[in-house]
């Protein structure tokens, strides 16, 4: 996959995560965006309950649907049976809710 993307799009330049949601069977999937000279493509890593990666997957990049739930709160749109990812605005925030608790959003220049 990627001795292919490097033929066609030359060295890699930068790696960027851009996020992760809940997949299925507990898992979680890792949308990574990865841009060389001429083009850029990204990488779905999908993790296992353990924290292994189990799958790797190349697709062109799609934005998330996110659905207003509240005044203040948003909900990715499941179509797989995963589970959503629930948002909301704390002032000028954004906090996630994961399984484990609330997590706050950064940004980073």
């Amino acid at each position: 996959m990627m001795a292919d993307r490097r033929e066609r799009w030359g060295e890699l330049k930068s790696v960027d995560v851009l996020g992760t949601v809940p997949g299925a069977e507990g898992g979680l999937a890792t949308t990574v965006r990865l841009t060389f000279e001429r083009g850029a493509g990204t990488n779905i890593y999908v993790w296992g309950p353990a924290g292994r990666i189990i799958g790797i997957d190349a697709r062109p990049y799609q934005s998330t649907a996110l659905v207003a739930v509240g005044e203040h709160e948003f909900q990715t749109m499941q179509v797989h049976g995963a589970g959503a990812l629930r948002l909301r605005v704390d002032g000028t925030d954004l906090v996630a809710q994961t399984p484990q608790g609330a997590v706050r959003l950064t940004r980073e220049p």
